[in-house]
């Protein structure tokens, strides 16, 4: 059982683990607002892409579902500033 385990904590991210969350972020006013949540969100393990719009108000955030989840996307400190909530989290297409 311990080989089984440690296979498990060396997964690597694969099309099968990768999610896309759709984050409202409407507390956003500026663009300073965008580029800080993309680096928050960027910054988070298990993150690979990050986009926001100001316009829309929302991000979208490629992530590894082994990781981390969209609830702790939106527990960042940037991005409770920005009042984020998940809007969708669905497995990510390519």
């Amino acid at each position: 059982q311990n080989d089984q385990q440690n296979t498990q904590s060396n997964v690597t991210a694969t099309s099968e683990n990768m999610r896309i969350a759709e984050i409202a972020l409407p507390g956003m006013i500026c663009q300073s607002c965008v580029r800080n949540a993309e680096i928050a969100f960027r910054g988070m393990d298990g993150v690979f892409d990050a986009t926001v719009d100001i316009e829309t108000k929302k991000g979208e955030v490629v992530y590894d579902s082994v990781v981390t989840s969209a609830e702790l996307l939106i527990q960042n400190p940037v991005i409770q500033a920005y009042d984020g909530k998940i809007l969708s989290d669905q497995k990510y297409i390519p």
